[in-house]
């Protein structure tokens, strides 16, 4: 049998930082606040006799055991827009302080919080896709709305915006 080695993970100190206050944030106020506003008793006939409580997505509204149920940022702890950095060349984690023991919570399910956070990531890419084109094309407005209509919009769920029809006008 032959052993592989493994090269150790260099250490990162911003996915230190953010496991650290990931963890801190289970025990705030606001964790136990959103996991009891989202807590209903089982009805009765249910099928798990162990179980007391179930919790209410927010999103699709059913109830599901804990287990199956996450509490989620309802304003993504890390910006859309992405991580910011300070003059100095540091990430800025402030704002990632804030929304991460400040933000408002709510109880989803595994599958609602999935969909969630797919839609947020690829907001993420998209948005970082069309920073790289503007850099690239020298701030070509034209280009940047093209990109924002044909990928944004959909990416995000909604329809493009029709473009204003041109009135003929009567002389």
């Amino acid at each position: 049998m032959k052993l592989k080695l493994v090269k150790p993970k260099e250490f990162d100190v911003k996915d230190w930082i953010v496991s650290v206050l990931r963890r801190a944030s289970y025990k705030t106020p606001q964790y136990t606040q959103a996991h009891k506003t989202a807590k209903t008793p089982v009805p009765v006939g249910y099928p798990n006799k162990r179980l007391k409580f179930l919790y209410k997505c927010q999103i699709c509204k059913f109830d599901f055991p804990m287990k199956e149920t996450q509490v989620d940022h309802i304003i993504p702890v890390v910006p859309v827009t992405g991580w910011t950095k300070l003059p100095d060349g540091k990430w800025d984690f402030n704002p990632i302080i804030y929304n991460m023991i400040e933000g408002k919570l709510q109880v989803v399910c595994k599958p609602c919080h999935k969909k969630k956070s797919k839609k947020e990531n690829a907001t993420r890419r998209l948005l970082n896709k069309m920073m790289e084109l503007m850099i690239a094309k020298n701030n070509n407005l034209a280009d940047w709305e093209d990109t924002l209509m044909s990928d944004l919009f959909p990416a995000l769920g909604l329809e493009k915006p029709k473009k204003a029809k041109k009135r003929k006008v009567n002389k």
